[in-house]
């Protein structure tokens, strides 16, 4: 169950960065109920997307001659995942060695 009081909006990722600044790094994040999210930055810098779908429909346009390259978007989500376990993994030794 959620906690009504600490409910926010927020629009701008320095407010974001302000309502989660207190929390342990190990916290989990959800985007529209599901648990892990992708990140996607617009090509001017000037908006970040939450989304829990990872959105390739958008990219494939960019990055694919006829949309459909399974081999590029394999090896894309594979990169995506090994970077994301490297960043767990240096959290995890991050809080053993220096937080906890």
């Amino acid at each position: 169950m959620y906690d009504l009081n600490k409910r926010s909006y927020f629009t701008t990722l320095g407010e974001l960065r302000m309502l989660l600044a207190h929390l342990p790094a190990d916290t989990k994040v959800c985007t529209g109920g599901v648990l892990g999210s992708y990140l996607h930055f617009e090509q001017d810098g000037n908006l970040v997307s939450f989304d829990d779908e990872d959105l390739t429909e958008d990219y494939s346009e960019q990055f694919s001659e006829d949309g459909g390259d399974d081999d590029f978007w394999e090896g894309q989500d594979a990169l995506m995942l090994h970077e994301h376990n490297d960043r767990l993994d240096y959290l995890a030794y991050m809080n053993s060695h220096i937080g906890g």
